[in-house]
């Protein structure tokens, strides 16, 4: 998909981010008590959530949606007006997780926890768009279908199984498909990989959609060119530009399979956060993909200074890039920016935190004074969700 204004969309946001300044954190330091009243009050919330939960014999999702105790948790920790929020969609984030789920589930029965979750949150994202856009939130083919391809293509790439020169025999051969081409499959997990892009192409014309199967063909093209991050040296300038294309792309291929078309705002705004959340979860994976000797702008960053400072541009930059938001009701957009910033700054504190060794200490100590209940204490929130989560998990169904 090099388009004109694809490329002059990346290069806005390579700029952006090579220029930008540095800025104070926050203007707004939040008072300890304050700190403290909130996490107290955010920890009950969660207990007495949980503890209703756990009274029930079986937790479906469906009855989440209308959980006041979750929505007065949501309210109290996103920030958002949750029950008004969400009788304002149309369709549903649970109803489409769910069927998500089941679809998986029903065709791939031994299919990891891990692997579900990471197709799920390209779901959560395109249902976001969806919401933006003020369509319905539902889980179409094509969404399914975009969302499964690569846990299915990571089981091939991630096999001992599977020599290096099958891996890049396959490669080829689904650039091949991912145009249009009639391939035969060689390796037995080609088959469902292939019958993905059957279901895209089954609500997608070829020859009336053609920008979908480009911008898919984009992903494709710029996960291949990152793999250069785990076997050559490169320049800053060259895994900028990797960095900032591969995360464009995911969510640019997101829009065009929810959407059908997208103008120019639209890639504006799904560019720049497509390199947020590209950049954010280098960030949070910045210690596993040293080991793995797999650079990023994080991970290659030995100078804790200077990892502070590109953690502080991406904070920036997703302020930056929220303000392009095409979305026509002023309170859905702020909702929305409201929702986004909060998991923005989950995904942020969480590395900082959990790297709090490779930061600055007066920058981990900055950062702690403008966060609404302290890092310590977010990191404790978390575990405590998680652990309550492992007890009701048995009882969760779909």
């Amino acid at each position: 998909m090099k388009s004109s204004i694809y490329i002059e969309k990346i290069e806005y946001y390579i700029e952006s981010w090579n220029n930008k300044e540095f800025e104070p954190l926050s203007s707004n330091k939040i008072p300890y008590y304050n700190k403290l009243n909130l996490f107290w009050r955010l920890r009950h919330r969660v207990n007495k959530f949980f503890k209703n939960l756990s009274s029930q014999p079986k937790v479906n999702l469906k009855d989440l949606s209308e959980d006041h105790h979750l929505m007065r948790l949501l309210d109290l920790w996103l920030g958002v007006n949750a029950s008004e929020f969400s009788s304002s969609i149309q369709g549903s984030y649970v109803n489409s997780t769910e069927d998500f789920v089941n679809r998986v589930k029903s065709r791939w029965p031994d299919m990891t926890d891990e692997n579900i979750f990471q197709a799920l949150r390209n779901v959560w994202i395109m249902n976001l768009i969806q919401v933006i856009a003020e369509t319905s939130v539902v889980l179409t083919d094509s969404m399914f279908a975009y969302s499964m391809l690569y846990p299915l293509t990571d089981n091939i790439m991630d096999s001992v199984a599977i020599s290096k020169s099958e891996k890049q025999d396959f490669v080829e051969r689904l650039e091949k498909r991912l145009k249009g081409e009639s391939i035969l499959p060689v390796l037995p997990e080609e088959i469902d990989i292939y019958s993905m892009i059957d279901l895209i192409e089954a609500q997608y014309d070829r020859h009336t959609h053609p920008k979908i199967y480009d911008s898919i063909l984009e992903i494709h093209y710029a996960q291949s060119e990152s793999l250069k991050q785990q076997y050559e040296p490169m320049e800053i300038g060259d895994l900028i530009h990797t960095t900032f294309r591969k995360g464009a792309a995911s969510v640019i291929a997101d829009g065009y399979l929810v959407m059908g078309d997208l103008n120019s705002k639209w890639l504006d705004f799904l560019c720049g956060y497509g390199i947020v959340l590209q950049l954010a979860d280098d960030l949070q994976d910045m210690a596993e993909d040293e080991a793995n000797h797999h650079k990023t702008l994080f991970s290659s960053t030995l100078d804790p200074e200077t990892l502070s400072h590109d953690t502080q541009k991406l904070i920036q930059l997703s302020r930056q890039t929220l303000r392009f938001m095409p979305c026509k009701s002023s309170w859905l957009k702020s909702q929305i920016m409201s929702l986004i910033n909060r998991s923005m700054q989950f995904l942020i504190s969480d590395a900082i935190h959990n790297h709090r060794s490779k930061f600055p200490k007066p920058f981990y100590k900055e950062y702690d004074k403008f966060h609404p209940i302290g890092l310590k204490n977010h990191s404790k929130l978390k575990v405590l969700c998680g652990s309550l989560m492992e007890n009701i998990k048995p009882k969760v169904t779909y």
